[in-house]
Order: C-alpha cells, then sequence, then structure tokens
C-alpha cells in the first residue's frame, strides 16, 4: 500500500512538473501533452511486458518503473519523449489499447482491456452485427465461394424479432438457406442484412406471425415459396438489387396489400402472388423491361401474359385487355368479388388453377381462340351455372371443374379430343353432358362424384366413345366408364360384351339397389360401387379375376357378397365400412386379402375362405368385432402357411376357426363342408 501511495504522489508531481517546466521535445499545452508526459521512455524489456497481464499490481509496478527511469535519466538526455495517444477499442473479439507515440518516431502500446461480451438481441450481436457466439439460434454451412448460408437450428428456440448476422467467423453471410425459418410461428419479424444475395426456397414458409420483413440491398433472388403462407405479412419491401422472384414465393399472403417490383427484376415465376385476398395494388418500375403494372394488375412488358390480377379489389366485373394472349398461373384465384370476367378472342390459353375459388364466378365464355384449359382452371367457381367451352379448344386439363357445385349443364365444343383425370369430378349439380366428334381421350374419374347427372350424350360420329341408355362407354363396348349416377333406377344389368367396370363407375349411386354383373367381366376397377349405399347384394361372378381398391366400400346397406372362384386377389379397402355385411364367400383363386379390405364391417359373423389365400394385409378384418367363425377350405396345416401382417388381425387370428372335409372325419377337431344345397354345415 505505501508502495502505491508514492507511486500516485510521484505521478502528481511528475504530471506538474512536466507541465511546468519540459518543454524540449513538446508541442502544445494540452491535456493529451500532460497524459503523453506521465508515459515517459521505457526500458525495451518494460515495453514487452506491457499489456500481457491486466493485473493492477503490474500496471503500478509498470508506473513506478516509467517515473523512476525518467528521473534518472533527466539530465543524461537532451531528448525528453512526448507521448500522442490513440485509442483502438474494444471488440467482441479482440480486446482494446493505446497505441503511444513520439514525434521522434518512438511508439509502443499499453494500457490493454478485454474483449467485450457479445449483446444478444434476436439473435445477433448489436455490437458487432454478428451471428458469432448464437449458434445456439443458429447453423452456419460453409459455402462453396467461401461464405456462409444461415438456417435456424431450431424453429421453437428463435426470438421473436431477428436480425440476421452479416458475418460469421470472419466470413460473410450470404444465403438464407432452404427451409431455414420453416414453420417458424413464433417469428414475428427479420431483417435481412446487406450481406445476403440469396433467400432460399420454402425459408420462411408458414412463418404465420411474420409481420414485417426488410431484405437487404445486396438480395438478388428469392427462392420458390420463400414466404409461401406468411398469412400476417402486410408489407415487403423488394429492393432495387433483385432480379429473380420464384414460384409462389409470397402465395397466400393474405395480409400483403400492396407489391413494388423494381426496374431491376428479369424474372418473376407462376403463382408468385398468388391467392393473396388483399392485394389491391400491384406496382412496377417504369423502366423494368420485363414487366408492366396496368390498372394495379400485372403483365409481361408487351402485355400478352396477364400474370396476376391484384384480387383483393372489389370489382364485380373485369375485362381483360385485348393484348392478352395467355391468362397466366393461379391468375385470378380466390377473386371472391369478381361475378364475371370477359375473355376476348386473343386469348389462346388459360393457365393452371386460373379462376380456381372464384367463388362468385357465375358465367364463362371461353372464345373459339383458346386452345387450351390447365387443369384445376375453373375448381371451386361453386357458383359457376354454365360453361361454353369453345370449338377450338383441344385439351380440358385434370381437375379443370371439378367441384364446381352450381353447375348444371356442360356443351364441350368439336374441337376438344382431351379430357383430363376427374375434370368434372365433384360437380354436384350437373345434370348432362354433351360431346361431339373429336374426343379422343378421357382419363379416370371424369365425371364421378356427379350425384345428378342423369344423362351423358356422346356424338355418334366419335370414334372413340359411345354413349348407350346416357351411360358412357368405350367406342367397343368392353369398358363401362361413367353410369349417369343421378338417374333414378334401382336395378340395372351391366350389358354382355363389357370386360371392365371403370374406376368410380358407380360411385355415389344413391339409387340403385342391385346390380347384375355379367360373365364377360374381367376387373372391378377402384372406387367402382364405393358408397353406393342402396345396394345389398352383390354377385361377382367366375370370370372376374380383380377387384380394385375400395371398389365396394361405404356401402352400408351390403348384407353379402359371393366373391367368384376365378378372383385373385382383393384390393385395398375392397369392401372396408360395409356394415351391414353379415356374411362373405372369398374364392378358391384368390391368394391375398388386402389391407383393410373388410375393415370396420362391424356386422360381419362368418367368413368362407379358400384354400388358395396366401396374404392376409394388416387389418384386413380390423374392428369386424362380430366376426366369431372362419370356415377355412383347407386343412389346419396349409392355414398354419398363411402370411398374416402383423397387425390388426388379432380378433381374426382368435376367432373359432373350422377345416375342410367332404368326408365326416374320424379325429376330433373343428370341420365344415357343404350340403347339397351348398350351404355350410359343421361335422
Amino acid at each position: 500500500m505505501k508502495k502505491k501511495i508514492l507511486s500516485v504522489l510521484a505521478t502528481i508531481f511528475l504530471g506538474s512538473a512536466l507541465t511546468l517546466g519540459f518543454s524540449a521535445c513538446k508541442g502544445d499545452d494540452s491535456n493529451e501533452d500532460i497524459l503523453s508526459s506521465v508515459h515517459s521512455e521505457q526500458s525495451e524489456s518494460d515495453r514487452e511486458g506491457v499489456g500481457n497481464s491486466n493485473n493492477t499490481s503490474d500496471s503500478e509496478n509498470s508506473s513506478d518503473s516509467n517515473i523512476e527511469e525518467e528521473s534518472s535519466s533527466e539530465g543524461a538526455s537532451s531528448h525528453e519523449h512526448s507521448y500522442t495517444a490513440v485509442i483502438t477499442e474494444p471488440t467482441c473479439f479482440v480486446g482494446g489499447y493505446t497505441t503511444y507515440t513520439c514525434a521522434c518516431g518512438n511508439t509502443y502500446q499499453a494500457d490493454y482491456v478485454d474483449a467485450l461480451e457479445h449483446l444478444n438481441e434476436g439473435g445477433y450481436c448489436s455490437r458487432c452485427d454478428t451471428g458469432e457466439t448464437h449458434s445456439s439460434y443458429f447453423t452456419f454451412t460453409l459455402l462453396a465461394d467461401d461464405t456462409y448460408s444461415i438456417t435456424a437450428k431450431d424453429v421453437n428456440n428463435i426470438p421473436n424479432n431477428i436480425k440476421l448476422p452479416s458475418e460469421y467467423e470472419g466470413k460473410k453471410v450470404t444465403a438464407i438457406g432452404m427451409s431455414a425459418f420453416l414453420w417458424c410461428s413464433s417469428l414475428t419479424s427479420v431483417v435481412i442484412p446487406d450481406s445476403v444475395t440469396t433467400i432460399g426456397s420454402v425459408a420462411f414458409y408458414d412463418c404465420d406471425s411474420l409481420t414485417s420483413v426488410v431484405i437487404g440491398d445486396s438480395a438478388t433472388s428469392i427462392g420458390e415459396g420463400a414466404f409461401f403462407l406468411c398469412s400476417s405479412l402486410t408489407s415487403v419491401v423488394i429492393p432495387d438489387s433483385m432480379t429473380s422472384i420464384g414460384n409462389s414465393a409470397f402465395s397466400h399472403c393474405t395480409g400483403l396489400t400492396s407489391v413494388v417490383i423494381p426496374d431491376s427484376v428479369t424474372t418473376i415465376g407462376n403463382s408468385a402472388f398468388s391467392y393473396c385476398t388483399g392485394l389491391t395494388s400491384i406496382i412496377v418500375g417504369q423502366n423494368n423491361t420485363e414487366y408492366q403494372s396496368i390498372d394495379g394488375n400485372l403483365y409481361s412488358k408487351d402485355g400478352s401474359v396477364l400474370i396476376q390480377y391484384a384480387i383483393g379489389k372489389t370489382a364485380t366485373e373485369f375485362v381483360i385487355p385485348e393484348c392478352v394472349t395467355s391468362i397466366g398461373e393461379s391468375a385470378f384465384s380466390s377473386c371472391d368479388s369478381l361475378t364475371s370476367v370477359v375473355i376476348p378472342d386473343s386469348v389462346t390459353s388459360i393457365g393452371y388453377d386460373a379462376f380456381s375459388y372464384c367463388h362468385s364466378l357465375t358465367s364463362v365464355i371461353i372464345p373459339d381462340s383458346v386452345t387450351s384449359i390447365g387443369y384445376d382452371a375453373f375448381r371451386n367457381c361453386d357458383s359457376l351455372t354454365s360453361v361454353v367451352i369453345g370449338d377450338s379448344v383441344t385439351s380440358i386439363g385434370e381437375g379443370t371443374f371439378s367441384s364446381c357445385s352450381s353447375l348444371t349443364s356442360v356443351v364441350i365444343g368439336n374441337g376438344v379430343m382431351e379430357i383430363g383425370f376427374g375434370a368434372f369430378f365433384a360437380c354436384s349439380s350437373l345434370t348432362s353432358v354433351e360431346f361431339g366428334d373429336s374426343v379422343a381421350s378421357i382419363a379416370s374419374f371424369p365425371f364421378s362424384s356427379c350425384p345428378k347427372l342423369a344423362k351423358i350424350k356422346v356424338s355418334e360420329n366419335n370414334t372413340a366413345y359411345q354413349s348407350i341408355d346416357g351411360n358412357l362407354y368405350s367406342k367397343d363396348g368392353t369398358v363401362l366408364i361413367q353410369y349417369a349416377i343421378g338417374k333414378t333406377a334401382t336395378e340395372f344389368v351391366i350389358p354382355e360384351g363389357v370386360t371392365e367396370i371403370g374406376d368410380c363407375a358407380f360411385q355415389y349411386c344413391y339409387s340403385l339397389t342391385s346390380v347384375v354383373i355379367g360373365d364377360s367381366v374381367t376387373s372391378i376397377g377402384n372406387y367402382a360401387f364405393r358408397d353406393c349405399d342402396s345396394l345389398t347384394s352383390v354377385v361377382i361372378p367366375d370370370s372376374v379375376t380383380s377387384i380394385g381398391f375400395q371398389a365396394f366400400s361405404y356401402c352400408y346397406s351390403l348384407t353379402s357378397v359371393v366373391i367368384g372362384d376365378s378372383v385373385t386377389s382383393i384390393g385395398d379397402w375392397a369392401f372396408s365400412n360395409c356394415s351391414s355385411l353379415t356374411s362373405v364367400v372369398i374364392g378358391d383363386s384368390v391368394t391375398s386379402i388386402g389391407y383393410s379390405a373388410f375393415y370396420n364391417c362391424s356386422s360381419l359373423k362368418s367368413v368362407v375362405i379358400g384354400d388358395s389365400v396366401t396374404s392376409i394385409g394388416n387389418y384386413a378384418f380390423e374392428y369386424c368385432h362380430n366376426l366369431k367363425t372362419v370356415y377355412y377350405k383347407g386343412t389346419e396345416s396349409e392355414w398354419d402357411g398363411i402370411s398374416f401382417d402383423s397387425w390388426g388381425n388379432e380378433n381374426f387370428i382368435n376367432v373359432t376357426r373350422y377345416y375342410y372335409s367332404e368326408t365326416e372325419p374320424t379325429e376330433e377337431g373343428n370341420y365344415w363342408h357343404y350340403d347339397e344345397n351348398g350351404e355350410v354345415v359343421v361335422w
């Protein structure tokens, strides 16, 4: 302590003395000179040691040494050093220090200070603007260009408001990785630094609390679906550096009201701003070479493509400009205000999903100029009552008019050659369909789930299809494609010559109680009789070899099924949820019973199974609580050879089993046979 007091007194004295008298190598009389004078010339060994320790006692020793040396050399030297101090502040990574320099060139460093702690604000350090110490929030991946991409380590452990770091380990962060913050529901705001050039695909997908995004001035691309389903996002500023906006980048951002697209953008992907139901204005820079805005809607620069209508507008009618030749993907999707859209003769194509979910749209006239209609183009337009399809249309895409629940009639032009998968699926008010000569291809489910459809009319000159009694068949009559399920008949006999019952051919036919399947039929398609809830019995002839997926599922009134001896496989869920089914006879040729084939047949009491069965799928008889008896047309050892999938068959395995014997057995056991009337009898 004594030494410390003497040191302080000596310092004060020396400082006063220098202020008053020493001027050999001194500039102006300033505080800086006074401070400099205190730090007189040190020996080389002392200078080398300075800063190696921040211990207080070491600093005191250093000061004593300096004073003593300076005092002893006062008379011996004609040059007194006067030092200028330059302070280097500490950072989060490197300690601070002061550099002392004399006019004569002598210099040294001292007054070392430890590196500072990071200030954690939203996953980055607000002092040094890096994520160096926040690897608990982020994962950094080194890229080929020696920069980093960033992703959230755990989206459930991210601050609500984040500013992404611009550097990591001294290298730039230039990319936000694919799925970086996917489903981060707590995230409310993001600041993307200027170092970032790329925002990856689905980077902020479904961040439904995100209200604010600031994109740095170096970003050039926004990936596919980057902000998809960010429903709380109200505004976004796209910087002048941006050149590319990916497919569906801002799709379903329902809170977004306006978008400004700068001159620099050269590529906008499909559906980039689709389903943004609050969007009322899209503005494009006047000098943009690829795009333009007309009345707040987005078009290609030459006006030939209507890319996005601002669907948040309240107008009820819209006339597409004459310059437009193509209506882009999802251009009007979910526009609830429009009741009428006029499509001019200049338009040749209507894109995928173009008018889907336009719930107020009541009528559409598709002019003769249009040659193709994309899939799902008018899906779920549930106020649409009529459609006229021009003669130049060559294809109607899959699901084009599906779930148009108010659509009552359709006239398909003579130019149409192809009708896609489920094109008119679930048009619940559709009563009639008429098409001409040129239709050459109809995919599966074209008119399924149309419960009021009573008539399908095909031109007699059509070479691929025909109509018989208002039902749709292949031209040669071998495939029954669609039964007009809106008919009121209770019985139907499938014509001789039909070999295939098509997918969904009778689905949702509520009137039929009986269907006679002829001996020519070899296959029953997927969903063929699904939800025929008045159907009471089915005899599947020996000619049938396969029964498709869910072929008879949800036939609630079906009480008995006889499966012919030629059937080799029963498809997954084939008779599932047939809650009135009490007995089943499975023919001798069946080798496999599919997954959940008789699932939840809660009234089923007995099953006859042929001896060719080698496998029974998971849950095949699950929830068949009343099933008590299985009659197996084989021996006990053959039964033991059947492969049972392990799930959902416990009850079935443990029911009482009887093994087939044509003659009365002499040994004990459970045996059965057929009597003269073909009835099952236990010996």
